[in-house]
């Protein structure tokens, strides 16, 4: 039985219900269908169980999901997935170890161990450790020790 206005109202599973202005349910709400529309809304929480999505989209571009093992967030649509923020981190899921870190119009590290290893500069690039390639092409002279070698086959 349901309560609509000031006296009891009941519906039966045919029955469709249009609410104009607020609604407020005192309870849990279940919803039991394939699509939920909402043209705005304020959620505190959303509980979906494994591999449901959130697909945002006209042609679910975008879906965020969890499969019981991995968390997704996949771009299936056309164009670039991007992330805008002030300050970037990718880090661990408490936050202790930062992986990658970018500062808005500034340096961007990546890290092992918490520790930066490679860092853009103003100049360049720094890395710290060893650097391990299997090629390198230099435009210009290198600097070794604060000596000069020119790459161009004359050698000071």
């Amino acid at each position: 039985m349901g309560y609509i206005g000031a006296g009891p109202t009941r519906f039966n599973t045919a029955d469709e219900l249009t609410v104009t202005g607020d609604a407020e349910f005192n309870g849990d709400l279940t919803v039991k269908g394939t699509h939920i529309t909402l043209d705005s809304a304020t959620v505190q929480t959303v509980d979906l169980g494994d591999n449901d999505k959130i697909r945002l989209g006209d042609g679910d571009d975008l879906q965020i999901y969890h499969d019981g093992s991995n968390s997704y967030v996949s771009d299936q649509g056309t164009g670039n997935l991007r992330i805008y923020a002030n300050d970037l981190v990718l880090a661990n899921n408490d936050g202790s170890e930062t992986f990658l870190y970018g500062v808005n119009g500034g340096a961007v590290s990546i890290s092992y161990a918490n520790s930066a290893k490679l860092a853009t500069t103003a100049t360049g690039v720094d890395v710290t450790g060893t650097a391990v390639t299997d090629g390198l092409t230099v435009a210009g002279n290198v600097s070794v020790d604060g000596g000069t070698i020119k790459l161009d086959g004359n050698y000071p």
